[in-house]
């Protein structure tokens, strides 16, 4: 908790998240342009697929990548926060989510059965 005599820089607060904002757009559009082609075959690694992409460096920008495909999770960044692995139960469906006693702004991109 933030001690009762700090106060919040709003603008700097707005500046940070919609910075975060674009570079996760970003990079959701770089995701789904290298998880598409391959979504249709029946059998695929996405672990292998996203390797070259250096997502590593995602946890210390704050920024969990998850992929769902036909509901099920299929590809995540990191494992420091526990979703659900069916997406319709995970219910990342919210533009911000409190989970695990945190709270998360939701950026994702929607395609058929592509959840990003």
């Amino acid at each position: 908790m933030q001690p009762a005599n700090e106060l919040v820089d709003v603008d700097k607060f707005s500046k940070v998240l919609f910075d975060k904002e674009k570079k996760v757009d970003t990079l959701l559009d770089a995701i789904y342009k290298e998880v598409k082609p391959i979504a249709k075959r029946d059998e695929f690694d996405l672990f292998e697929t996203l390797i070259d992409l250096n997502l590593k460096s995602l946890k210390d920008k704050g920024t969990i990548l998850l992929v769902y495909l036909n509901d099920s999770l299929q590809f995540w960044s990191d494992n420091s926060i526990e979703v659900n692995q069916i997406y319709s139960k995970a219910d990342l469906n919210n533009t911000v989510l409190n989970l695990n006693n945190a709270w998360f702004y939701v950026r994702s991109m929607h395609d058929k059965n592509l959840e990003i």
